[in-house]
């Protein structure tokens, strides 16, 4: 091994074309003057903690500012998403109020259900118009507010999260 090389750190940010603040907080030990530390940084300020409620208000009053594009696809695609990354805290039981409301389709998914119950005379041919992608998701969300209204009335029949 050769010898060791010992450039200042003035030298070496110098010669990558950056500057102290780069790396002036880089290291968190004793001496680190905390007070100075710039506000991004800021240690134990996480975000605020938003409950199931607040996401489905927000997403009913505007499910454009969390799907791209919005159809019944997407739609469904979002819900199943937040869904599982709350431990299907959000939709559990829904699909069997369906299968309930239906009378049948226990083995079916709540947006196959949903869409039966939305398009009681079946299916519109596929591509669907625009007009049947705003019916379908506004049908879908009068369903999910449907099932909230009935759980908020009647806490006994809250499933328990998986």
């Amino acid at each position: 091994m050769g010898p060791s090389i010992r450039l200042p750190a003035g030298s070496l940010l110098a010669a990558l074309g950056v500057g102290p603040v780069a790396v002036s907080y880089s290291v968190w030990g004793v001496g680190t003057n905390l007070r100075h530390v710039p506000a991004a940084w800021g240690r134990a300020k996480g975000k605020p903690t938003r409950s199931h409620q607040d996401l489905w208000a927000n997403f009913r009053r505007g499910p454009e500012l969390h799907v791209g594009r919005v159809n019944f696809r997407t739609v469904v695609a979002f819900l199943n998403g937040y869904d599982i990354a709350c431990g299907k805290a959000l939709l559990n039981g829904f699909r069997e109020r369906l299968a309930a409301k239906l009378g049948y389709g226990w083995n079916l998914v709540y947006w196959v259900l949903a869409e039966k119950l939305i398009f009681p005379a079946g299916s519109p041919e596929e591509p669907w118009s625009p007009e049947t992608e705003q019916h379908a998701v506004a049908g879908l969300i009068g369903l999910i507010d449907e099932y909230f209204d009935s759980l908020a009335d009647n806490p006994e029949e809250r499933p328990d999260t998986v």
